[in-house]
């Protein structure tokens, strides 16, 4: 363990670096001080494990720099967060015979002399006088995503650890667990296993598979930035196209070999002793323990059947019965007395498709009543498709002119512009217009105000309600009989079948 102080050794590393630009003139000597300077104090100092870096990058070979081969011991007065991170700190980048370096190193070293004024735009390096205990976060997850292509980030766990422990661990493959996995990847890091309890991948896009499953969200926004698919059908996205556009995105970038199938994860425990996770899987009725540096839960709770726990009586029910993230394709709704306890996201879609499956009566509880906007959803015709493919630009253009108009909404809600009170207006008339009915539209008009709660897209939500086979109830349930529902009003609503959503 290094003894001297760690500004002290960065203030020399910087006196050094000045007298090697004075004494030669070159600004290359004074990137080859602080490469040097990288290698014999900062690695030691950052890392924990035997890492290594390759050393085919051209000018670790030009300059005689190689990576550090002393064992790598964790400084306890640094950060945790910074000991846990591993240290990307050499580039590889070149253009024009100049090798650049991160001048985080020296954080007074002027521009001119560790980069050059005309090269600092090409690292993407952001700079502050706090830099030196910030600059992990963007090391290992580089915003910069243009220079990927460009840098030559070769980082990657040495194949001689323990068996079982692992650099990270991801739990959950949907966007975030795949979109982890993927950064992982292109920095170069293979140490992995991603942690999955279905037998596919997608997460609560595999996992919802009622009628009417779609994104709310449009589909040119609702996709990874690095990975735009030019041929979504509709504007918005059925559950079976983004369940395939994960799959695609899982082997275009080789991440299904880092995955465990059919594998949930019982415990998390930290053990300080190692500065490790210890992992306790379960698959095929057997128990593992992994250990890993990090743990990425990209879980989700969109994917895990949520049942209320107020209302007795559940398990008595002799009906039919499931959950929209658990649905049952088994079940036959024609002529059927069907219940929906929810008004919620899903509820709004599955409600309209069940009531077209000829069921005898549609009942729908609704405890708290929702805003809804209009759904302006259309077919992306083929002309739209073949422009989006061949001009990615005009893509990239209308995913972040969604992206600020959505954020402009947001920010109306959470500072009360006066554009919050012209929506909810709008919003109202569109009720006044879609429900005549005056006792109906007093039960769906939301008692709080437009963006306290999740604000819900739907075209046709306000005319199924007014179905003749449809009725909503807005008294709390009591409790729930072999087969029929009680609400606390008195009133007994007999039913074959229970939708949870």
């Amino acid at each position: 363990m290094y003894e001297v102080d760690f500004d002290l050794q960065i203030s020399n590393l910087r006196e050094e670096a000045y007298l090697s630009v004075e004494s030669v003139g070159r600004v290359q000597v004074s990137r080859i001080v602080l490469l040097d300077g990288v290698r014999q104090l900062l690695i030691n100092r950052l890392m924990r494990d035997r890492l290594h870096l390759d050393v085919d990058i051209n000018h670790m070979s030009l300059c005689n720099i190689g990576p550090g081969n002393s064992d790598f011991v964790p400084n306890p007065d640094l950060y945790q967060s910074l000991q846990d991170v591993v240290l990307r700190q050499y580039r590889g980048d070149q253009w024009q015979g100049y090798y650049y370096v991160t001048p985080i190193f020296v954080p007074d070293l002027p521009w001119d002399i560790v980069l050059g004024s005309n090269h600092f735009h090409r690292l993407g390096v952001e700079w502050n006088s706090e830099i030196k205990h910030q600059f992990l976060y963007w090391l290992v997850f580089d915003s910069f995503g243009r220079y990927e292509k460009r840098a030559k980030r070769k980082l990657k766990c040495m194949n001689d650890q323990k068996d079982g422990e692992y650099y990270a661990i991801i739990i959950g493959t949907g966007f975030s667990g795949l979109g982890s996995a993927i950064k992982l990847n292109k920095l170069g890091i293979d140490n992995y296993i991603v942690i999955e309890r279905y037998g596919h991948v997608g997460g609560t896009w595999y996992a919802n598979k009622y009628p009417g499953c779609a994104c709310d969200v449009p589909s040119n926004l609702y996709s990874f930035s690095f990975e735009p698919n030019p041929k979504w059908s509709h504007y918005f996205s059925r559950q079976p196209e983004i369940a395939e556009y994960l799959e695609y995105c899982t082997d275009k970038y080789n991440i299904r070999r880092h995955i465990h199938f059919n594998t949930n994860v019982t415990q998390l425990k930290w053990i300080e002793e190692q500065k490790l996770w210890q992992v306790t899987i379960q698959s095929n009725n057997q128990e593992k323990q992994l250990f890993a540096r990090i743990i990425i839960a990209a879980t989700g709770p969109l994917s895990s059947a949520s049942y209320p726990t107020d209302i007795p009586g559940i398990d008595k029910f002799e009906g039919q019965m499931c959950h929209t993230s658990e649905w049952d394709k088994t079940i036959d709704f024609k002529n059927k007395r069907v219940a929906v306890i929810g008004t919620g996201a899903s509820a709004i879609q599955v409600v309209p498709e069940i009531q077209q499956m000829n069921v005898s009566q549609l009942f729908v509880f609704q405890r708290t009543p929702p805003w809804i906007i209009p759904r302006v959803d259309r077919r992306v015709s083929n002309f739209e498709k073949r422009l989006l493919t061949y001009f990615p630009i005009i893509q990239k253009l209308i995913r972040r002119s969604l992206y600020w108009s959505r954020e402009a909404l947001i920010l109306s809600f959470a500072y009360r512009w006066p554009i919050r009170y012209v929506n909810e207006e709008l919003v109202r008339s569109n009720l006044n217009r879609e429900i005549k009915d005056i006792e109906l539209r007093k039960k769906v008009i939301p008692t709080w105000d437009f963006g306290c709660k999740r604000v819900l897209i739907s075209s046709d939500w306000y005319s199924t309600l007014q179905k003749s086979n449809v009725k909503l109830i807005t008294n709390r349930i009591k409790q729930i009989k072999s087969h029929s529902i009680i609400t606390y009003d008195g009133d007994e609503y007999p039913v074959d079948i229970i939708i949870w959503s």
